[in-house]
């Protein structure tokens, strides 16, 4: 808790400060690393035989002026001539200072804590006094104070583990070898604070292991050397993007169909010298898209929708040498971000068309009445809910593994980032079919049935029937449909010479009218050249 509230806080201050705090960290005199030895281990009264306990002796004994033997560890091989270093990093380096309280007294605490240094002492106090000196611009002293506090729990906390530093050490006056342990936070070697600090932090995020090992006369535990941690880039098969690939390569071919559909529709609507009926036109969507692109089609484009407003905005900024995560886009402008909010929420729409059109051999002559409003209001809502309340998202860490199959397989869990809401994307859905269903209900309430005075027709699809304007189109109880709203409903005419080809793309059959039974049929009503030029649904 201490390592994550600390590094927290450094967070906030790269972060959020309007200083030169990202300077000031950047310009840290740091040591590359350290070889601390404990003060009992008198250079002129011990040498190093080993320092790891798995071990047998080394074949030559080394003076602890150099530092300590390499500690044992997985990655530790026997007989290896290699030190045990402290690497230091910055986050390190800082957790240690706030740890052992140096920033509160460094003129005493920093030459206590470089004793322990047995290479470069001098560097030693160089780098503690950087650091303790960018700890105490940035933090209060009550917040230091506080911090020391806490350290001082955990201290007791560590020490109740007896988990430590081993050493093999020759005494010289007797040349016997002894095992050598002194435990972290040891309250009679004051200079070994901020080792202990150091090793507890690298203990902690997982770069050393401690290790208990029970013997015939005595328990020993301690610290593993550091076992740097395999860093790799994830298997592009493992991630899941396949999915979203493919929704959206579907959105792309709904909107080629649909604009192709709209062009085809315009020319046919120029042809006929403006005899189509306009209001037919401003129904590509909720009567075209059924006919040309198919409900399971749509369906998979407005649950994508629905996913998208079910997702909150969760984006990597850079800012200086940090990074953070914001919910607000900075690739953008505002005013882009409310655009697309917008036409989002209008997408939802797609989900009220397949819902009034698999409803609307029940809804049938009301459709026309509540259908369009209904779009409209779910539009309305979704968008407004999309800025009152955003989705937002949540993340927990929580890391656990399981051992699959020992020196196999290690099966490791993190935590959970979750930037999407299945709350979110229910109430959307309930909007849409909730809307929809109470808008007919207050039709149905207020309007009678009036059903359709006209000969019903296998070529006009269910939304068409209800939904496109019958005033003036129907003679003789035969819908005449013009050529236009007749290519949203599937029907493509073409004229040659005196017969008309209708070619219906949903049975995909032609079917052949003679122009002059169209005259003939449509002579004496008012709107009979309009007629003329439209197609008869006689079948």
């Amino acid at each position: 808790m201490l390592v994550r509230d600390i590094r927290e806080a450094l967070g906030v201050i790269l972060a959020n400060t309007s200083s030169n705090a990202q300077e000031d960290y950047a310009n840290l005199i740091l040591m590359s690393s350290m070889s601390p030895v404990p003060r009992r281990l008198d250079r002129n009264m011990y040498l190093c035989a080993s320092g790891n306990i798995f071990c047998g002796q080394v074949p030559r004994d080394f003076n602890f002026s150099y530092g300590l033997w390499q500690f044992g560890g997985a990655d530790a091989a026997c007989y290896s001539s290699f030190n045990e270093w402290v690497s230091v990093s910055p986050m390190q380096a800082i957790f240690s200072v706030f740890g052992a309280g140096i920033p509160l007294d460094p003129t005493t605490l920093i030459p206590v804590a470089c004793a322990a240094e047995a290479v470069v002492p001098t560097l030693c106090l160089a780098f503690l006094d950087s650091v303790s000196r960018f700890v105490s611009k940035y933090v209060a002293t009550s917040t230091l104070q506080a911090y020391r506090s806490r350290a001082m729990a955990i201290e007791a906390d560590v020490m109740a583990t007896s988990v430590g530093i081993t050493q093999y050490a020759r005494h010289v006056p007797t040349n016997g070898v002894e095992i050598f342990h002194q435990r972290l936070f040891d309250p009679f070697d004051a200079t070994m604070k901020y080792t202990s600090y150091a090793l507890a932090y690298d203990w902690v995020v997982g770069g050393r292991e401690a290790i208990r090992v029970d013997g015939d006369a005595s328990t020993v535990a301690f610290l593993s050397t550091v076992s740097f941690a395999a860093s790799f880039a994830a298997s592009s098969i493992e991630v899941p993007r396949n999915v979203a690939a493919y929704l959206r390569g579907l959105c792309q071919y709904i909107s080629f169909v649909l604009v192709a559909l709209a062009s085809v529709t315009a020319l046919y609507a120029l042809l006929d010298g403006s005899l189509s009926e306009g209001s037919n036109l401003f129904k590509v969507n909720r009567v075209g898209g059924m006919v040309w692109v198919g409900r399971p089609l749509l369906l998979a484009r407005s649950f994508t929708a629905l996913c998208i407003l079910s997702t909150a905005t969760l984006q990597l900024k850079k800012n200086g040498i940090t990074t953070v995560l914001t919910s607000s886009r900075g690739d953008v402008s505002e005013a882009v971000v409310i655009v697309t909010q917008i036409l989002a929420a209008g997408e939802v729409g797609w989900l009220v068309y397949i819902f009034d059109d698999i409803c609307m051999p029940l809804t049938q002559e009301l459709s026309a009445a509540y259908a369009f409003k209904a779009s409209i209001l779910t539009w309305f809502i979704v968008a407004a809910l999309s800025f009152t309340s955003p989705v937002s998202h949540s993340a927990t860490i929580q890391r656990s593994c399981t051992l699959v199959e020992m020196d196999f397989e290690l099966v490791c869990h993190s935590g959970v980032v979750a930037i999407g809401s299945f709350s979110r994307f229910c109430l959307l859905v309930g909007i849409a079919l909730g809307g929809s269903t109470l808008l007919f209900t207050i039709v149905r309430l207020r309007r009678p049935r009036v059903p359709l005075d006209e000969r019903d027709s296998h070529l006009l699809s269910c939304s068409a029937k209800y939904l496109f304007e019958r005033k003036g189109w129907v003679h003789d109880r035969i819908y005449f449909i013009d050529f236009a709203s007749a290519a949203l409903t599937g029907l493509l005419a073409c004229r040659n010479k005196s017969d008309l080809y209708v070619f219906d793309i949903k049975t995909w059959r032609t079917l052949v009218l003679t122009q002059a039974a169209i005259d003939e049929a449509t002579s004496l009503h008012p709107s009979a050249y309009r007629l003329r030029r439209a197609l008869p649904l006689v079948e």
